[in-house]
């Protein structure tokens, strides 16, 4: 079913995070006009299509056997306590700096620890300051947010231009065998645009780079609500490890060969990983309780329009309210309650259910979001079970 209105409210209004943290307005989720058709159909194509996508299927797979690694071995500790918010971060950071430059930030194995540090600290410190960023803040300043986004600006933007003038470095000084290599990671990729279309300026790739790191945050967020509500439903966590033994014909093999052979084997093929469809649902209810935003990010009207029998005028400002709609009971039955099995009908869903936005402002990277919480949710109900059956007295305690 079409959209009424996509087009008319397809701008975002003129906000302070826009002007000081999305490079002028110019980073994905902030453009406007051709400069966002242009992004928007680039990006398509070049980072979020299905076969750019499988192309980083082996790095995610790394990633979630070094996490099911790490959380094993701390839970195998004698009163060990694993805080998971901490660890979904640096497990999302790493995929993602990964996909961007082919580096790791977090844990082992990290290569280069000064550049490492500068940009843990940063992170950190736009984490700390997130929720000074609130969509009427970014239009007002308040509390003197314009000078934190511009302190923070002023940190972020040098770590950025030396990743690039690396990267830039790196293509004219390699042969063709590394410069295909390079062109591998998204960063790579944005470059090679900028030789083939110049109109998209360093800020753009800049801005490109800034809106995919924040979207790391996001998923961590929703992994932590997603083991939070699970692990205190059993027969939710059952189901899931049905599906994955129903697919594995019931083979029972040491941990680690279970979690980094049989559920996350660098040998299997992605295309299985979403017939696995309880999980999926499992992340799809958590977004429907705990969005990644409890607002989706503002729009504006482009002319006037009528909603539901109302005229509304030119550069009217809409903010919907994604939390009160996705628990709203007109729309759905135990709104509150936390049931997966609602989303095996995926089809009767249609518009109620919009935690990436819908039409063409959604977010373009909902598709590798899911895929990699998924595939996160699958591999830890795989491990609790396999610790669960070496020792069940010795798991220790998970906090979210």
């Amino acid at each position: 079913m079409p959209l009424k209105n996509d087009i008319v409210f397809a701008d975002h209004p003129r906000m302070l995070s826009g002007k000081y943290l999305s490079y002028g307005h110019t980073a994905m989720g902030m453009a406007s006009g051709e400069l966002w058709c242009n992004l928007r159909t680039s990006t398509s194509l070049e980072i979020f299509s299905n076969n750019c996508i499988a192309k980083f299927s082996g790095i995610r797979l790394e990633e979630v056997e070094l996490l099911s690694k790490q959380l094993f071995q701390t839970s195998s500790k004698k009163q060990a306590k694993v805080v998971l918010k901490s660890k979904f971060l640096e497990f999302s950071f790493n995929v993602i700096m990964r996909m961007i430059v082919g580096k790791r930030y977090y844990g082992e194995n990290v290569e280069g620890m000064e550049e490492a540090k500068r940009f843990q600290d940063i992170m950190q410190e736009l984490l700390l300051n997130l929720e000074d960023f609130l969509p009427l803040a970014r239009i007002f300043d308040f509390q003197g947010v314009v000078r934190k986004m511009k302190l923070l600006m002023g940190k972020m933007d040098p770590l950025y231009q030396r990743l690039i003038d690396k990267r830039w470095k790196l293509r004219n000084e390699t042969s063709q065998t590394n410069r295909e290599r390079e062109e591998k990671t998204w960063i790579g990729t944005l470059l090679s645009l900028l030789e083939t279309e110049p109109e998209l300026l360093s800020d753009v790739t800049k801005g490109i780079k800034s809106t995919l790191i924040g979207a790391a945050t996001e998923s961590s967020a929703t992994m932590e609500q997603a083991m939070s509500l699970f692990l205190n439903r059993e027969e939710k966590m059952k189901k899931v490890q049905a599906e994955i033994d129903a697919r594995e014909s019931g083979k029972s093999i040491c941990w680690m060969s279970k979690i980094s052979q049989s559920f996350i084997s660098k040998k299997k093929k992605k295309k299985d990983l979403p017939k696995l469809t309880y999980p999926q649902n499992v992340i799809d209810e958590t977004l429907t309780l705990y969005p990644p935003t409890p607002l989706l990010v503002l729009h504006k009207s482009s002319k006037d329009c009528t909603i539901h029998g109302y005229d509304v005028p030119q550069g009217t400002m809409l903010l919907v309210h994604l939390w009160a709609m996705h628990r709203d009971p007109k729309l759905w039955a135990d709104a509150s309650k936390f049931m997966p099995e609602r989303f095996e009908e995926r089809e009767s869903q249609g518009h109620k259910w919009i935690p990436f936005g819908i039409g063409r402002r959604g977010c373009p990277g909902a598709a590798l979001g899911r895929r990699v919480m998924g595939l996160v949710l699958g591999a830890l109900v795989q491990m609790k079970k396999v610790r669960a059956e070496i020792d069940a007295r010795e798991l220790g305690k998970i906090i979210c």
